[in-house]
């Protein structure tokens, strides 16, 4: 099986060409940008379908895992041209030109709008801003264009590699590290899944698998992210004191947020008999950031 994994050098993707070379698969990776001239490496602008088109024109692939995405919710806002041209013309360009490989989109708990919570995938959907807007509408054209599709609704956590500080947890150890007190929101919920995990079951589940449809992936429980955090820390350094309870609006610099993204994965566990718990993925993220950090020691 030769397998494409677009946004490979965001957290996600990463982990899943770490994965598939764990597994010793045939992938290549597409990166935006790259200095690295490995063989296994495509780069350009997704959204430069003509570039696209002459890149992938004597390629064929089995698998297509589709991490590509502006997370920036803040700047998708204010950027929505790009945005959708992203999100919703690169997926369907994609998923069009693979109709029959297996298409795994990552999509996001966002399009649920944030309201009750604890949705399903019949749930109604109400994306509340531009960012989960246009990721929806990419969930649509891949429908519409790939038979072979699996759309995942989740909200990932982990590290990039070099380190960045701009994820939720990375941001976390960041003030951790420079001694500083920081805020957790209270009324934020969600099922956070580590990169890592979702990794994994991609790579040697949802890739092999003959299921098509949308998925909730997530852990199983549901949290604040105020108690993310603090579980980050606890297990991490045996110490939450840095770390304040607070709480926001539905809406930061006039951009809606979703209050409670949190989502039932009931389908997903019956369905694929996958089992994601909070506790094991923090682990298998601590140990990750702890060689990262043998590795550079002057990270941050």
């Amino acid at each position: 099986m030769k397998i494409l994994v677009t946004g490979a050098g965001g957290m996600l993707g990463r982990a899943i060409c770490e994965e598939l070379e764990n597994e010793r698969l045939d992938y290549v990776a597409w990166l935006n940008k790259t200095t690295d001239d490995s063989n296994k490496i495509f780069r350009g602008d997704l959204t430069d379908f003509s570039l696209v088109d002459k890149i992938l024109k004597s390629v064929d692939f089995e698998a297509i895992i589709h991490c590509a995405a502006l997370t920036d919710v803040n700047y998708c806002e204010s950027n929505k041209t790009k945005s959708y041209n992203l999100h919703v013309k690169a997926s369907e360009h994609l998923a069009k030109r693979f109709p029959d490989s297996r298409f795994v989109y990552v999509s996001t708990d966002s399009v649920y709008g944030g309201i009750q919570g604890n949705s399903n995938e019949t749930s109604l959907l109400n994306p509340v801003n531009y960012y989960a807007f246009s990721k929806l509408i990419g969930e649509e054209r891949v429908q519409q264009n790939n038979k072979n599709y699996l759309i995942l609704r989740t909200n990932i956590y982990g590290m990039h590699s070099p380190f960045t500080g701009k994820s939720l947890a990375e941001w976390a150890l960041l003030q951790v590290r420079n001694r500083q007190k920081f805020k957790g929101y209270g009324n934020v919920k969600f099922n956070p899944v580590y990169v890592g995990q979702l990794a994994k079951i991609i790579v040697k589940n949802l890739i092999f698998s003959k299921k098509t449809g949308i998925y909730n992936i997530g852990s199983e429980e549901i949290v604040s992210k105020f108690d993310f955090l603090r579980e980050i820390l606890l297990s991490f350094y045996q110490n939450d004191d840095l770390i304040e309870e607070s709480f926001i609006e539905s809406s930061i610099n006039g951009v809606p947020r979703p209050l409670n993204t949190s989502i039932s994965v009931e389908k997903f566990k019956a369905d694929f008999d996958e089992l994601i718990t909070l506790k094991s993925g923090i682990i298998d993220f601590k140990t990750k950031f702890n060689q990262y950090v043998q590795e550079n020691p002057n990270w941050g």
